[in-house]
């Protein structure tokens, strides 16, 4: 929304949780092609492979991704309780869990 004393463009805290949410996604399928996936769709999409090195990759994957969401909610309730201030999306994704891969 444009503030109209300062001319100055300010972002909702919708509009924050959009950018946070965008965010999120893209470092998702950031991490996924670090091991040559098209993203975490694609990385998961392997949880039945016939190739082991596949299947455990994309279980590694899908525990992951549950992960990293579950922190996400946990970092909106804190925010929509008062517990914190609206982070940035860097901020955020600093916070995230990491991937654990398996051997390859």
């Amino acid at each position: 929304t444009l503030d109209e004393t300062t001319c100055r463009w300010q972002i909702t805290p919708q509009g924050q949780q959009y950018y946070i949410t965008e965010a999120v996604k893209q470092h998702l399928d950031a991490v996924a092609a670090e091991r040559q996936y098209d993203g975490i769709v694609s990385l998961i999409g392997y949880l039945n492979s016939p190739v082991p090195q596949w299947a455990a990759e994309a279980a590694a994957g899908n525990v992951w991704r549950s992960a990293v969401w579950v922190k996400v909610y946990e970092i909106q309730q804190q925010v929509a309780s008062g517990q914190r201030p609206i982070p940035t999306p860097m901020e955020v994704i600093a916070e995230l869990p990491v991937i654990q891969w398996p051997p390859a």
